[in-house]
């Protein structure tokens, strides 16, 4: 391949690598690649890379993991980059992701090649990785309330006895333009719930958000709302 990525599955084999991609479903999962498994016996990057190397994650985690993360691997002299992305799946075939990036400035641009490959544009936050999962946690926060809103539209209508694709194409061709709401909204009046931001993804990422906000001090009614809907 042009960038010289190539896939394995043996997890030591990446040991020599100087950037590695990882994009898990969470905190655990990450937590398992970066500090291995002692059950297992296996070694993790945080003790398999060597100093130079960097870990981009691109997982959508919470600030804490991301923090003892990039902590651990700046104690093994390596860099950490986190970059979750906005975008379906449909999105990452087409490589049109969008990347919110955070780490250190020499990490983040070293990755940028990597970026560019995958998504349609990066947003760097800043020097500290947690911030880009925070960025990411709100979005998918918003995203979430967006999809239990149109969800309650959308039966609502369907129990008058009205077209919900009508509503969604009025909604969206006026007030409610959005990517969200557009892709989402034809997914609702269609009834494809496989693909996409599923339940199980959806529910951590709004309960990651609402640790947040209880650590922050902000109240997220509406969030809140959400879990209990959903």
């Amino acid at each position: 391949m042009a960038l010289g990525l190539q896939p394995t599955t043996d997890f030591t084999s990446l040991f020599h690598c100087q950037v590695v991609v990882s994009m898990l479903p969470d905190d655990d999962a990450v937590r398992d690649v970066v500090f291995g498994r002692e059950d297992l016996g296996s070694r993790g990057l945080a003790s398999g890379l060597k100093p130079g190397a960097i870990h981009l994650s691109m997982s959508t985690i919470s600030t804490a993991a991301a923090s003892r993360l990039a902590g651990e691997h700046a104690r093994g002299g390596q860099g950490y980059v986190a970059a979750p992305v906005f975008g379906n799946p449909d999105a990452a075939k087409a490589r049109e992701l969008f990347i919110v990036a955070a780490g250190a400035r020499t990490d983040v641009a070293r990755c940028q090649p990597l970026f560019d490959s995958l998504g349609q544009r990066t947003f760097v936050v800043d020097s500290d990785p947690a911030h880009a999962n925070l960025v990411k946690l709100l979005g998918n926060m918003m995203t979430a309330t967006t999809l239990e809103m149109l969800g309650e539209a959308v039966a609502l209508l369907r129990k008058r006895g009205l077209d919900p694709k009508s509503f969604v194409d009025i909604l969206t061709g006026t007030m409610f333009s959005g990517r969200v709401h557009r892709i989402y909204g034809e997914r609702i009046v269609g009834q494809r719930y496989a693909a996409g931001f599923v339940m199980p993804l959806a529910l951590k990422d709004v309960r990651l958000a609402l640790a947040e906000a209880a650590t922050a001090g902000a109240r997220c009614h509406r969030l809140a709302w959400c879990e209990i809907g959903c």
